[in-house]
């Protein structure tokens, strides 16, 4: 019988935002790597086979964007999920929340994970598992 390909998900972000993902995602389900800077992120998304990113807006002096927008945009990968996460409160007014979610989607991201508002472990795996359904669906009709 063969054993099933575990998803293997990219984490770029703060310390604390990995260990909060590490522990949401726990056991055998993901292989998770991690990295906490972007030139580091950007030779993992090019050498390694992914099936899911996950970028912090704090990740490397907040350029979670700019991580987006090379994915998306320069190498092409269209079809990679990508996850934007926040674990830290921010000081952000309403309107500024909504334009950096409105960004994200529009950038390609396929959700925006707020954790500041204390998610719990299940509602983070859910999200991870549609994305990378949703990634694994369109690698399919390729």
């Amino acid at each position: 019988m063969r054993k099933r390909r575990v998803p293997r998900v990219l984490i770029a972000d703060i310390a604390s935002a990995v260990e909060r993902l590490r522990k949401a995602l726990n056991g055998d389900n993901y292989e998770l790597i991690e990295t906490p800077n972007f030139d580091d992120a950007l030779a993992k998304i090019k050498n390694e086979r992914l099936d899911l990113i996950i970028v912090g807006v704090h990740f490397d002096e907040s350029r979670m964007f700019e991580l987006l927008g090379t994915v998306k945009m320069e190498l092409k990968m269209l079809d990679l999920p990508f996850i934007c996460f926040r674990h830290l409160h921010s000081r952000w007014s309403e309107a500024t929340d909504q334009g950096i979610r409105m960004t994200a989607e529009l950038m390609g991201a396929c959700k925006f994970i707020d954790d500041a508002h204390n998610l719990s472990d299940e509602e983070i795996r859910h999200a991870v598992e549609e994305c990378i359904s949703v990634g694994h669906a369109k690698a399919v009709a390729d």
